[in-house]
């Protein structure tokens, strides 16, 4: 088994024992991106999108 390692963006709210979900591949470079996410009862949901070289976007659900 390959242990692949990723950054998360520093956020309001932690990312723990949160599985990494594949989703897909970037189609302008070509990166392979991952998804995972957070949710917190005072102010909802917090996803991040992810590729192994540390690129990251966040979005509030």
């Amino acid at each position: 088994m390959k242990i692949k390692k990723f950054s998360v963006p520093l956020t309001r709210d932690p990312f723990v024992n949160t599985p990494l979900i594949h989703a897909g591949f970037d189609t302008d470079s070509g990166e392979e991106r991952f998804w995972i996410s957070t949710w917190n009862a005072n102010v909802g949901c917090l996803g991040a999108l992810v590729t192994p070289n540390g690129k990251s976007r966040t979005y509030t659900l």
